[in-house]
């Protein structure tokens, strides 16, 4: 049994949301930023590597238990409500407003116990009186060694509270902010609490501004996030080889690589050109300072060229101050969710460079106000290279040569947050949707940031074996081109087990969610985008259903899959489908940034329902990431080798032997660079020969919404992991 340490962060009142980029100004407070100095629970407190050591073993995930307290829900503030009666909890004043203060003081004083903390800043009179307030990291940490052996038994453990040697190694905070959250993990996975910072005179922190500003046109700041990166991995080799660890899928093993790719689009720089906010600048000309500063992006050295950008403005000051305003609060609360989602597995963390208009011109061939063209082509292969474009573009602008390098050979699954098509980039020749698992977090809007966090925070969801009893294929619409893929899936689900059922209106479709209750959904309709209101619709029947439609109505499960057109586009600002089904308890949807062919697209979902049968009873998959990206991936070779079925003089049986070996080795991340390679290159295997010039690269237009990387098959997890392994 784990004990778990609870961290409520007091905020205040909730601000107007102006921007779908720009987080509250108390979710970047600088104990959120700290968030990451403290440990998950007592057992990752007392035993630090041990602990470590046995969530690998396990293939289990913690991470912390965080809650978020408003003025307006401050008056719930209760035992009952956050589950704290035995628990320590660690209560942080992140609010300035004095009459939140004083509302939030007299409701915590109900409720005290010796084992909560209280921790505000020196004078600010919060809790006067009261045990345990602190206004530093050093006395919340002799509060949790003093209170720790009340919750376990120390004693049990050779070394309790003790580093190892081996962490000589790691830096004490870099001066380079996105450094810091690899910064903690390093030292956190070996216990080495309240390690001492790193600091720098004024004088040395404006040098190394200088130079890194000189060096603009470099990746040199990334090169220190890079060897931050190759620390963890050896933690890993180091950690599977003392363990005596064998498994096969090692990308799969070994923690995520999670990303942040923030990206300034246009729908964002014309709201904020528009907000009041300016007002607050005092100076002329104040559009053309906006624009300047929101188009640029920063530079491959994580800069703002502010000096030369801001004398051609006329307003440097001014320039810098929208900076301010705008780019700092979203790099610290991308840092702050990039903490949170390492925390799951202790993942190494990426945070890559702004981009800004600098990508628009190759992003503006997949708006989805002009896609469709794309799709009417007579050559296929033109959308593949028009996804490619945005994926070299994306990558010249962000990854070193190293990095890139690193990527391409070291097994990890991707989490990125971003709206960018981060499955896109081209990690020399080939996309990394198909190279690596990858699921993906919007970057905007912020709020819907955090619930993807505290989900599956709050839910550790199992793929059972049984799952493809607990699955609903709905069909939206009964157009012969779909009909004909339709009735297809109704033969199968006699000899599966699974549900389908026509919906041509939304009570429909409610209704039949609520009598079957799936814990995998697929919607098979028609999908489209609202540019006026800049939401993704689906249309069931004749009916367009919105996304506060569908959280109105609970229309989604644990797992999703939309075989719909544009339902998660690119290049605007979207409220999507995907985010309402996330926001109301869906893990992983799977959604697209493009129109897709009927045709593909119905096959790809009958082959999910038929692998899901088989892969829920024998543990090929660890998780659904692997699982819905092993699909997708495969569905481009499965198309290539259409040519090679209507050719070969080979049986049925001979060809299915002989393509299935190839679709079972794209498994294996070591293979599938090599695979593409020979894709492109027209040949497979000896007498296999495939054509993809024609294929359409239907798993770049999909991307799973969500931590699909979370929700492991309990098959997997009951044959591969010794599940009992307790710290």
């Amino acid at each position: 049994m784990m004990h778990p340490i609870t961290y409520v962060f007091l905020l205040g009142k909730r601000e107007e949301i102006w921007n779908p980029l720009v987080p509250f100004s108390e979710l970047t407070n600088r104990y959120l930023l700290s968030l990451g100095e403290f440990p998950q629970c007592l057992e990752h407190f007392a035993t630090g590597v041990d602990y470590y050591t046995a969530l690998y073993r396990s293939g289990l995930h913690l991470s912390y238990m965080v809650l978020f307290v408003y003025e307006d829900t401050v008056d719930d503030i209760r035992l009952d409500y956050f589950r704290l009666q035995d628990e320590v909890a660690i209560f942080f004043l992140c609010t300035g407003d004095k009459d939140c203060r004083k509302h939030i003081d007299e409701e915590l004083r109900k409720t005290q116990k010796d084992h909560y903390a209280y921790v505000c800043p020196e004078g600010s009179g919060f809790m006067d009186g009261c045990k345990n307030v602190f206004h530093s990291r050093e006395e919340v940490f002799s509060f949790l060694y003093d209170i720790t052996p009340r919750y376990i038994d120390t004693s049990l453990f050779d070394f309790p509270f003790t580093v190892p040697i081996a962490l000589s190694d790691a830096d004490r905070g870099l001066h380079f902010l996105p450094t810091r959250t690899n910064t903690r993990t390093l030292h956190h996975i070996f216990g080495n609490w309240c390690f001492p910072h790193e600091t720098k005179t004024e004088a040395e922190e404006v040098d190394l501004q200088k130079t890194a500003v000189k060096e603009r046109n470099t990746f040199n700041r990334q090169q220190l996030i890079l060897k931050q990166i190759q620390q963890l991995a050896a933690i890993e080799i180091q950690t599977s080889e003392a363990t005596n660890d064998k498994h096969d899928l090692w990308d799969q093993i070994n923690a995520p690589l999670v990303i942040t790719l923030p990206f300034t689009n246009a729908d964002v720089r014309k709201q904020y050109e528009v907000h009041n906010r300016m007002d607050a600048l005092k100076f002329k000309n104040e559009s053309k300072v906006v624009r300047t500063v929101l188009s640029q992006g920063s530079t491959r050295n994580y800069t703002f060229n502010i000096e030369s950008d801001g004398k051609q403005s006329g307003h440097p000051i001014a320039y810098k101050l929208v900076i301010d305003m705008f780019f700092l609060p979203r790099s610290h609360f991308l840092d702050i969710l990039g903490t949170l989602h390492c925390s799951y597995r202790f993942s190494p963390y990426l945070r890559l460079p702004f981009l800004g208009k600098d990508i628009d011109r190759q992003l503006s061939f997949v708006n989805p106000q002009i896609n469709d063209r794309l799709m009417q082509g007579t050559k296929r292969s033109s959308i593949e290279k028009v996804m490619m474009r945005v994926g070299k573009e994306i990558v010249s602008r962000t990854l070193s040569d190293e990095m890139k390098k690193h990527l391409k050979e070291y097994p990890r699954q991707i989490v990125a947050i971003t709206d960018l098509p981060i499955e896109w980039m081209d990690i020399d020749g080939v996309p990394l949707g198909f190279s690596h698992d990858v699921c993906r977090m919007p970057e905007s809007p912020v709020v819907g940031n955090l619930m993807h966090y505290v989900i599956n925070e709050a839910v550790q969801y199992q793929v059972p074996r049984d799952i493809i009893k607990h699955t609903l294929v709905v069909y939206g619409t009964r157009e012969q081109g779909f009909k004909f893929f339709q009735d297809k899936a109704d033969e199968l689900s006699k000899k599966l087990g699974f549900t389908t059922r026509e919906c041509l209106t939304i009570d429909e479709l409610e209704k039949a969610i609520k009598e079957v209750n799936p814990q995998f959904l697929i919607i098979d309709c028609h999908g489209g985008v609202d540019m006026e209101t800049r939401q993704t619709y689906l249309m069931i029947g004749k009916e367009k259903l919105y996304p506060e439609e569908i959280a109105k109505r609970n229309i989604t499960a644990q797992l999703v899959f939309l075989s719909a057109c544009n339902t998660a586009p690119t290049y605007h600002t979207f409220n999507t489908v995907a985010n309402a089904m996330v926001q109301i308890g869906a893990i992983a949807v799977t959604s697209s940034y493009m129109p897709l062919w009927v045709s593909e697209a119905s096959e790809l979902y009958l082959r999910i329902l038929h692998q899901l049968s088989v892969a829920a009873e024998h543990p090929y998959h660890r998780n659904w990431l692997a699982f819905i990206s092993h699909m997708l991936r495969t569905s481009y070779m499965h198309s290539a080798y259409k040519s090679y079925y209507r050719k070969s003089p080979k049986s049925i049986e001979e060809i299915a032997v002989e393509t299935g070996t190839e679709l079972t080795k794209s498994m294996f991340f070591q293979n599938r660079r090599k695979m593409f390679y020979q894709l492109k290159s027209g040949k497979m295997l000896d007498g296999v020969v495939v054509d993809t010039k024609n294929v359409v690269p239907h798993y770049l237009m999909y991307s799973t919404i969500g931590r699909a990387d979370l929700v492991n098959f309990a098959c997997y997890m009951e044959e591969k992991f010794a599940i009992g392994v307790n710290v």
